[in-house]
């Protein structure tokens, strides 16, 4: 899915991905995304597992998320 997208990025906005921002989970610690990403030569930035402070907005659509589940 990532590549989709990035092919897609890359054709709407003509730009190239520099950098990805990503929290030390495991889902992105894959040996052929990592050989990706260096091959792609997009950089990589890993920030404290869920830690709001360095990573505020996906922790807030989380938070967000879950709420809107639990009222369901």
């Amino acid at each position: 899915m990532f590549k989709k997208w990035l092919a897609q990025v890359k054709n709407e906005l003509g730009q190239k991905l520099k950098y990805m921002k990503s929290n030390n989970g495991s889902e992105y610690y894959d040996g052929r995304f990592e050989e990706f990403c260096a091959s792609q030569k997009i950089r990589r930035v890993k920030t404290a597992l869920g830690n709001p402070h360095q990573n505020r907005v996906a922790e807030r659509m989380n938070r967000t998320i879950l709420e809107h589940v639990k009222s369901m």
